[in-house]
């Protein structure tokens, strides 16, 4: 009873995850990274609040999503999560960061947050950036493959994994030339796909049509 608990826990976690993701993009000023325009606006705040909710209870759903693997899982299976939970884990980082330091600094130190400026030429900001977003597609891409293959998720929501984180880590301006509705797309994309990837989890028949068994019985069998 307290391990159905849980599981139904962590798939609310992944759900609100998704949400969170999808309203982070909504409700980020469009087309708005570098300078001081962006934090200054009404929505900037709110947008990333949703990003640092987000990645944080992404976190959640994703050791439950580890915790119905069997204990001697390959070594593929392991790296798949643990790139997905790194890369979440940094995203919470920036998130932080973003939500309650960026708008202090683009008031103080405008110049920093320019396009042209430390937080998007220093190596180590935007590598920073950039490891953090390469995790992100790597672990989440790998990790529905892995959760396709074991018959977790539907093709559906491998897809909408995959293609989702993706189009939600484009590298827009002044990180890379995409254009900003791919971001748009793509937090709506990977919202669905967390999103559904928690109801996978929390519905017992879901898990029964799909093949899954819990990580006890599996052990056992």
């Amino acid at each position: 009873m307290r391990e159905e608990r849980a599981h139904r826990h962590s798939g609310a976690a992944l759900i609100l995850s998704g949400v969170a993701f999808a309203l982070f993009m909504l409700l980020h000023p469009y087309d708005e990274l570098a300078g001081v325009h962006g934090p200054h606006s009404a929505t900037w705040i709110p947008s990333h609040t949703f990003h640092f909710l987000g990645a944080l209870l992404a976190l959640f759903g994703l050791l439950e999503v580890r915790d119905r693997w069997q204990s001697d899982s390959t070594w593929k299976e392991k790296l798949a999560f643990g790139a997905a939970f790194t890369g979440t884990a940094m995203f919470v980082g920036t998130g932080m960061i973003t939500a309650f330091l960026w708008p202090a600094i683009a008031e103080h130190a405008p110049s920093f947050v320019a396009a042209d400026g430390p937080m998007f030429t220093d190596v180590l900001a935007s590598g920073a950036i950039t490891v953090t977003y390469i995790l992100l597609v790597v672990g989440y891409v790998s990790l529905a493959i892995v959760l396709r293959r074991s018959r977790a998720i539907s093709t559906t929501d491998t897809l909408l994994l995959v293609v989702g984180v993706l189009l939600f880590s484009a590298p827009v301006e002044p990180l890379g030339p995409a254009p900003w509705i791919l971001r748009v797309a793509g937090g709506i994309v990977f919202g669905a796909g967390l999103a559904r990837l928690g109801l996978a989890l929390r519905s017992s028949r879901h898990a029964v049509e799909s093949g899954m068994q819990p990580a006890a019985a599996r052990q056992t069998s």
